[in-house]
């Protein structure tokens, strides 16, 4: 289990805050298929530890490294699927 701490510091108070994040395990039984040439279709199940609430996927792909990366934000009551598009071109 990772967690994450996010400590904010008000001027001149010398007052802080502290918000943790506890991070989810990673989703299970992730699965691909092709759909085109030049698309494929990734399937999840939510983790088995999801350590609270998911409220979102956060799906990011890209071709290179150091290539800009193309991002997907799918809520967690929706679909567990995304069709990642404009692969191999």
């Amino acid at each position: 289990m990772l967690f994450i701490n996010l400590v904010i510091f008000l001027s001149s108070t010398f007052s802080y805050i502290i918000i943790q994040y506890i991070v989810p395990g990673p989703v299970s039984e992730l699965s691909y298929e092709e759909d085109t040439h030049t698309s494929v279709n990734i399937t999840w199940k939510p983790p088995k530890e999801p350590n609270g609430d998911i409220v979102a996927y956060f799906v990011e792909h890209g071709v290179y490294q150091n290539e800009p990366t193309t991002s997907v934000i799918l809520l967690a009551g929706g679909p567990k699927s995304t069709v990642i598009q404009g692969l191999g071109t």
